[in-house]
């Protein structure tokens, strides 16, 4: 719809509108639908600029712990989650580890459980 009132303008979209919909039931419903449409076209803007934004900061910065850090600590948001880490996946022992909020390392092993599977599958894991 979007799409629709930025290729024909929102006066053609009005009038097509105007000319299909007969009761106040209908041209609501329609409103209803455009502003539904705005609503969530305008979140997702704020979550892509979000997102530009963090990543302009990833670039700045140099270290792991720092970069890994930063991943589980503002990225949550964008991608409404209650946590969100990035594991690095050490071959030579087999261990994934991470950096928390507070810049502590976490290990865990990935030869069992959830984060197994999800290492396996290549499918993030929505905890």
């Amino acid at each position: 719809m979007l799409i629709d009132i930025e290729n024909q303008g929102s006066d053609a979209i009005f009038n097509h509108f105007k000319e299909q919909t007969e009761s106040p039931e209908e041209r609501a419903e329609v409103i209803r639908a455009i502003t539904i449409q705005f609503s969530s076209f305008k979140e997702f803007a704020e979550s892509l600029n979000c997102l530009i934004f963090h990543i302009n900061k990833l670039m700045e910065t140099s270290n792991l712990p720092d970069l890994l850090s930063y991943l589980s600590q503002n990225l949550k948001k964008v991608f409404k989650a209650e946590n969100l880490r990035l594991w690095i996946d050490e071959k030579l022992t087999g261990v994934l580890y991470s950096y928390d909020e507070k810049k502590q390392m976490v290990r865990c092993l990935n030869n069992k459980g959830y984060l197994f599977k999800a290492h396996e599958s290549g499918i993030p894991l929505n905890s």
